[in-house]
């Protein structure tokens, strides 16, 4: 933005200029549209999911919400099995024409997934921003997640009370690229929903 303003200068008029950069200003303003769309698609999906019938139709919501906003390939759920040494995604929701893998990530052993043997382990993110990086490294684990068609993924962990639950993640995300903003948003009101479903399940137990 020019501003400009006429001034006495020794007798004479001249006119001074100074210019303001508005670059941070607008790319705020887009960082806070971009973030109320989030948080207005979310609340529709948070109000989806209390008035599902049961948790799992409940998770299938937020899922389709959140690989929606990303307009992402797959989103879905993983968690590690009572073995502690095989993980299974138990759900998932796909964009048109995408292949499912919650068959082949069935009771699949962590020490096969460099990747997710990570995650598990240290319940840490996942920020995946190129499978290529595993091509030398780990081949197996890049030809695995190739075959899926996948180009990056995000997984945030979801902690219940104060006890690690297990992951939401997105493949191939088209929209946010980047921006964890939409998983770490959703995990909180997950978290939430399947807390307050078990106290639910579980009165309703005791009323029995």
């Amino acid at each position: 933005m020019l501003k400009d303003k006429l001034i006495d200068w020794n007798g004479r008029l001249a006119r001074i200029e100074w210019a303001i950069n508005l670059t941070e200003k607008e790319q705020q303003q887009k960082i806070l549209s971009s973030r109320l769309k989030i948080e207005k698609a979310l609340l529709e999906g948070i109000g989806e999911m209390a008035y599902a019938t049961d948790l799992e139709e409940s998770m299938n919501v937020i899922l389709r919400r959140v690989a929606e906003l990303y307009k992402a390939d797959r989103s879905y759920m993983m968690r590690i099995n009572d073995d502690g040494r095989t993980i299974s995604m138990t759900n998932e929701w796909l964009a048109e024409g995408v292949a499912p893998a919650i068959g082949n990530l069935h009771h699949f052993p962590l020490s096969r997934s460099p990747l997710w043997h990570r995650a598990f382990t240290k319940q840490e993110t996942v920020f995946l921003k190129d499978i290529s990086e595993f091509r030398e490294t780990y081949p197996e684990e890049y030809e695995r997640l190739a075959v899926q068609g996948i180009e990056e993924m995000y997984a945030i962990p979801i902690t219940i009370k104060g006890k690690f639950w297990g992951f939401l993640g997105v493949d191939t995300p088209r929209r946010y690229k980047g921006d964890m903003y939409v998983l770490e948003s959703v995990a909180y009101f997950v978290a939430d929903e399947i807390s307050k479903r078990r106290l639910i399940e579980s009165s309703e137990g005791k009323g029995e």
